[in-house]
């Protein structure tokens, strides 16, 4: 009987050129949002949509763009012919993002756009705010 340690994927290389090029197309559509994001003005900012830090967003949209090369760079030096076995990290990596509302419980907060506009636009209950400029 063979053992495999951890989780292994086997995957023609047809399959693993099309989930790259899914998670391209991903990353360049996350780049686009925050590089608009970031010339968004003044005036375009709404109680649903507020405006967020421009570093933010340009570091946000530098990543997504660096992400995109480097799984372009992946993808132009595939062996289409050949199967792949892919780890656990491997598969990781070639899934789409998880949905924003899954991301609420990870220790570490989401930086997907629909978690961070969720996250910026939460009111604070008047009587919050009021109990905090009181001091009570």
């Amino acid at each position: 009987m063979d053992v495999i340690d951890g989780l292994t994927i086997i995957l023609p290389g047809s399959d693993v050129l099309a989930l790259l090029q899914r998670r391209i197309e991903d990353h360049q559509t996350e780049a686009d949002w925050w590089t608009k994001e970031q010339q968004r003005m003044i005036g375009d900012q709404t109680a649903a949509a507020p405006l967020l830090p421009e570093r933010l967003c340009e570091r946000e949209a530098q990543r997504h763009e660096w992400r995109a090369r480097v799984l372009t760079f992946v993808k132009d030096h595939l062996a289409v012919t050949t199967t792949y076995r892919l780890s656990e990290a491997d598969v990781e990596a070639l899934l789409p993002g998880k949905p924003a509302w899954m991301e609420h419980g990870d220790t570490i907060p989401s930086t997907r756009p629909a978690a961070l506009r969720d996250r910026c636009s939460r009111p604070v209950p008047p009587t919050a705010a009021l109990a905090a400029l009181s001091g009570d």
